[in-house]
């Protein structure tokens, strides 16, 4: 039989994988999290967010574009499957979450679209085209 040589290292190992694990994401989150996954970027002549709304359909996502701001709001009924009288466990409650995105002062707040397709929402506002003006030199 192989026995290994005695290391601090070995023995630390040992005593972690005794350390109990635990699980940060809540179980009766219909979501996975209180969030959901947003990223923003800017392009040429556009700001573009992109949301992770899984398993949300589009007639339960509000979206609002006023000040600056850009506030997406989903929701998600509780499954209530027809004819079910006795349920054993139920982990997918009526949830609603909500994430506000400010954009800077170029974004032109009423050239918004949005199209929401396999749980991914993407949003584009466009960007303020600079108005340039002509200077007389005196």
């Amino acid at each position: 039989m192989l026995q290994l040589a005695h290391s601090p290292m070995l023995s630390m190992l040992n005593a972690l994988s005794e350390v109990p694990r635990v699980n940060f994401i809540k179980e009766s989150d219909s979501f996975g999290a209180e969030r959901f996954g947003v990223c923003v970027w800017q392009e040429e002549s556009r700001y573009v967010i992109r949301a992770e709304l899984p398993g949300v359909k589009k007639q339960d996502v509000s979206l609002q574009a006023k000040d600056q701001v850009v506030s997406i709001e989903a929701k998600q009924e509780a499954f209530m499957p027809q004819g079910v009288k006795v349920w054993v466990q139920e982990y997918l409650p009526q949830k609603s979450i909500s994430h506000q995105i400010r954009l800077p002062a170029d974004a032109q707040m009423t050239e918004v679209k949005a199209k929401l397709e396999d749980g991914i929402l993407m949003v584009e506002v466009a960007k303020k085209v600079p108005e340039q003006k002509s200077i007389e030199i005196l």
